[in-house]
């Protein structure tokens, strides 16, 4: 299996998944200097070929992120769109923690039932690409897929994005291509930040849900598709729902980029243990310096692998509310809409991308 880049070596996810009462926010301690998980390792992988340290430290990071992370009040906001409920236990929650290097993939996951922490280290495969659109290229790079939809650029050089996503109540779909639901930042890096559909999830890997991604530059990482499939390989968030964005260029000032999304999803874990309304918070960010920027930008569009031929897909989906920098986007730096077998319309901080290519 091909490696990855060295560019995407840092790459990291954290998911945490609530239970369908919800929950408040995750609790952390980090682990003295021994490892405190159970550890596996997918076949093919020996026990040999990973130091005991770098476990250790992996553990380290993943309960400081958690802790980290464990307060969001966007949360309930976004939650009580879907069904009314509030994000308010501590009962049923999973947290996830996911890693990168050039040689594997690092999955921790905890329980607040009293479950053991484990540890699973996977095969780090060779990233699905994700995308890029005719006439409408998101990424400095080169060799990077077809396919179609719209972009919406918004002049701006802050450092954090906010939007609640509409994703679709169904997608329309034959042929070649894969739908994303995104926003990024444009610059001297550019990125690509928010949400893929996968049609293999679900107990039975036979359900439609909307899984995380993160592409920056010629990099690529973060995706639940891959490089994380095994790990996180049978869930992502509901059909219908709505999904919050949180997207920084440069977390707190940390040289880091981070992406949070959080919502509903169908499963309770990564192997879809029980299905339901759970809650889904996923945190992906690298380590990259990106200083400054020229614009925002928010996407619906679907990628084809360079070479393939077109298929068709049909679906829409509504930005709500996109602020930057905690301040509501004025009209005057919405720039013209890129429209591509796509239609944009907006009505002040609001943005709903229709795409739709029937032949």
């Amino acid at each position: 299996m091909k490696k990855l880049s060295s560019l995407i070596l840092s790459a990291v996810v954290l998911t945490s998944l609530l239970g369908p009462v919800g929950a408040a926010g995750a609790k952390g301690t980090t682990p003295e200097n021994s490892l405190q998980a159970t550890v596996s390792f997918e076949d093919g992988i020996s026990s040999s070929e990973v130091a005991s340290q770098k476990l250790i430290d992996f553990e380290r990071n993943a309960l400081n992120a958690i802790q980290q992370e464990s307060n969001l009040s966007s949360k309930s906001n976004v939650a009580k769109n879907l069904d009314g409920s509030d994000v308010a236990s501590e009962n049923n929650e999973v947290f996830n923690y996911i890693s990168t290097d050039e040689n594997f993939t690092y999955l921790y996951e905890s329980y607040t039932d009293g479950r053991e922490a484990k540890i699973l280290v996977g095969e780090n495969q060779e990233n699905a690409p994700i995308q890029s659109i005719n006439n409408i290229t998101p990424l400095a790079a080169v060799n990077l897929p077809d396919g179609w939809g719209g972009r919406q650029r918004i002049t701006s050089s802050g450092s954090v994005l906010t939007t609640s996503v509409n994703l679709p109540s169904s997608v329309t779909k034959a042929g070649n291509g894969v739908p994303y639901i995104y926003v990024g930042f444009s610059g001297s890096k550019e990125s690509d930040m928010g949400l893929q559909y996968a049609m293999n999830r679900g107990p039975a890997q036979n359900q439609p849900a909307w899984v995380p991604y993160m592409r920056l530059s010629g990099g690529v990482y973060g995706s639940q598709v891959a490089p994380n499939d095994q790990v996180s390989y049978k869930n992502g968030y509901k059909q219908g729902t709505t999904v919050g964005f949180q997207a920084y260029r440069n977390y707190n000032n940390t040289g880091k980029v981070r992406l949070t999304t959080f919502g509903y999803a169908i499963c309770s874990d990564y192997v879809c243990t029980n299905t339901g309304n759970y809650y889904l918070t996923t945190i992906v960010e690298y380590t990259m310096a990106v200083t400054s920027i020229s614009s925002w930008k928010v996407l619906a569009t679907v990628a084809v692998l360079s070479g393939q031929t077109e298929g068709t897909a049909t679906y829409s989906t509504t930005f709500n509310n996109i602020v930057i920098d905690f301040v509501a986007v004025p009209s005057a730096n919405f720039q013209t809409p890129e429209e591509d077998y796509a239609t944009i319309s907006r009505t002040s901080n609001n943005v709903t991308i229709n795409v739709k290519k029937t032949s």
